[in-house]
């Protein structure tokens, strides 16, 4: 198969019957990139084409008479098929010559070479009249009119990143927050979900969470591990903490209701004279 055969064959204008055309692309498919030794055999072809034989040499024959294609190294054919009368007819397509084609490719990059060469040369003589010189890699080779040599600016920093940039924010931390610890929590949220964006408006107001977590008694740093563990995009008081206030209320708020089950609440001139044991008992 002969990708350059096939499309010189589509290309074809010079004649216009379409099973003669249809016959040529079939033809080119046994080709080779020159276009030669095609021998497909007349049944090979009709079972390509849809044709029967006999239509199929008939094309042929108007491709031959057209010029489009002439009968090739019959040699080539023996070389495959010992029995003479079963070697089909080997035809060669007249595809241009590739030495014409390499000459005529040649004679262009010759012309672009040469324009190539002129404009060379202008850029020398613009260089000498103007005095500049030329760069290297971002090098300056020769120094003009005293210059220093051009420095590289990815290797030169104009400034060290303070430690509330490091993860790309201007969002300004706290000192007791410490900045490796919000650092690792914005890498999580900006690498979790990526159909919601974390805005730096969005890292204000969870710092602005984290503040009142704080000041409601939880460490920051493990308010950060947690979300972090458990997968949450927010932040919130750290499970199972509870202040001491909140559990001497629960357990006054049990007391009371057991007091009120055994009836105690509805004589209160009794309080002074009664026990309650461990089981909210009373005890007279």
């Amino acid at each position: 198969m002969s990708i350059q055969a096939m499309a010189w064959a589509i290309e074809q204008q010079e004649i216009t019957d379409s099973l003669a055309r249809h016959v040529l692309l079939c033809l080119a498919n046994y080709a080779d990139n020159d276009g030669g030794a095609a021998f497909p055999s007349a049944a090979t072809l009709a079972v390509d084409t849809g044709m029967s034989e006999r239509s199929v040499r008939n094309k042929l024959d108007l491709l031959e008479q057209s010029g489009l294609i002439r009968k090739g190294n019959q040699a080539i054919v023996a070389a495959y098929i010992e029995r003479g009368d079963r070697r089909p007819v080997c035809f060669d397509l007249a595809m241009p010559v590739r030495e014409e084609k390499r000459g005529a490719r040649g004679a262009g990059r010759n012309s672009r070479g040469a324009h190539g060469a002129g404009r060379d040369a202008e850029r020398g003589a613009a260089g000498s009249t103007t005095g500049c010189t030329t760069f290297q890699n971002g090098v300056q080779e020769v120094p003009s009119r005293g210059a220093g040599a051009a420095g590289n600016p990815s290797l030169n920093p104009s400034h060290k990143p303070s430690i509330n940039q490091n993860h790309g924010s201007t969002v300004v931390l706290p000192d007791w927050l410490p900045a490796d610890a919000w650092g690792k929590f914005v890498a999580f949220r900006r690498a979790g979900n990526g159909k919601r964006k974390f805005t730096e408006h969005a890292e204000q107001l969870l710092l602005d969470d984290l503040v009142q977590l704080r000041a409601d008694g939880n460490d920051p740093v493990k308010v950060i591990e947690q979300s972090i563990k458990r997968g949450w995009t927010g932040l919130f008081k750290i499970s199972g903490q509870r202040h001491e206030a909140q559990v001497q209320v629960s357990r006054d708020e049990a007391r009371a209701a057991a007091a009120a089950s055994i009836g105690l609440g509805a004589r209160p001139h009794e309080h002074d004279f009664a026990t309650i044991d461990a089981d909210f008992r009373r005890i007279d």
